[in-house]
């Protein structure tokens, strides 16, 4: 194992507010409320768009719906365009990545003067339009905690990175019992997703001690959960153990990969863009 230094410095990000735990997904509308935001916008895929009751939401809402599995610049600019026209006070992401990363967007582009292109990379983004919610119902990216975004370039064929302090989610509401119908497959690649953020947090050549706990953590609980969860995806407590293994994925990955200074070419997974380096403890 290699000497870390405990005096280098690295920063920890986290929502303000985390909520965790089996039917807390109502705790979204609830805070909400106390906050008396009326104005709301919902950024999902079809699927969670169905189940948006389950978050306690009232007022005016509105749903987009149309979020691809890996959103484009023109999905953006259509979520966006919603946005301008509602100005919502507060901006919830229900899904997995794709439509949290849209959402940070929406929370901070809209009214900006600033495009897309004009935050390309770390710490452009101009400031916070609208408080921004994050609910995950899959088990693999951490986006609820992160505070980047990737959108495709479909005429470059490059991942636009953006990354903004602004970007952090007011308040994470993190729901095991959302990620049930998640199917074997997906259950299992977005598990080794989780898995693999752990893992290259702890082996990164930036690795520290603040986060170690929370990345080996995170491995175990994905070791521990995932084959239960792939062989009975009813399995609450190996839901909860995979959806928090995922946020401790996103917790600790953030401080220890370099922050987004140029596309990167689409055949890159989110996950490796930080370089990993190999094992050196």
């Amino acid at each position: 194992m290699s000497h870390i230094d405990l005096t280098t410095p690295i920063e920890l990000l986290r929502p303000a507010r985390v909520v965790f735990g089996a039917g807390t997904a109502a705790e979204s509308g609830r805070w909400v409320r106390e906050r008396g935001f009326t104005r709301i916008l919902v950024v999902a895929d079809a699927f969670n768009a169905a189940r948006v009751d389950r978050l306690g939401l009232e007022g005016d809402v509105t749903v987009f719906a149309d979020i691809k599995p890996e959103p484009d610049v023109p999905n953006l600019e259509a979520l966006l365009a919603v946005a301008e026209r509602i100005e919502p006070q507060v901006v919830i992401g229900f899904g997995g990545g794709s439509a949290m990363d849209l959402a940070k967007l929406a929370a901070v582009l809209p009214g900006s003067g600033q495009t897309i292109r004009d935050v390309v990379g770390p710490e452009k983004v101009a400031g916070k339009r609208a408080a921004l919610v994050q609910v995950p119902t899959t088990a693999g990216t951490g986006s609820e905690v992160g505070t980047r975004a990737l959108v495709t370039d479909p005429a470059t064929m490059s991942k636009l990175a953006v990354q903004s302090v602004h970007m952090l989610a007011d308040v994470a509401v993190v729901d095991p019992d959302l990620t049930l119908s998640v199917p074997a497959a997906v259950t299992a690649a977005t598990g080794v997703d989780a898995l693999a953020h752990c893992v290259e947090a702890y082996t990164n050549r930036k690795a520290h001690p603040l986060i170690d706990l929370y990345a080996l953590e995170g491995i175990r609980l994905v070791g521990r959960f995932l084959p239960r969860a792939i062989a009975d995806g009813s399995d609450r407590e190996a839901r909860a153990g995979l959806s928090l293994a995922s946020f401790y994925g996103g917790i600790c990955l953030g401080p220890v990969i370099p922050p987004p200074a140029m596309p990167s070419p689409i055949r890159w997974a989110p996950a490796t863009t930080s370089r990993m380096a190999p094992p050196t403890r």
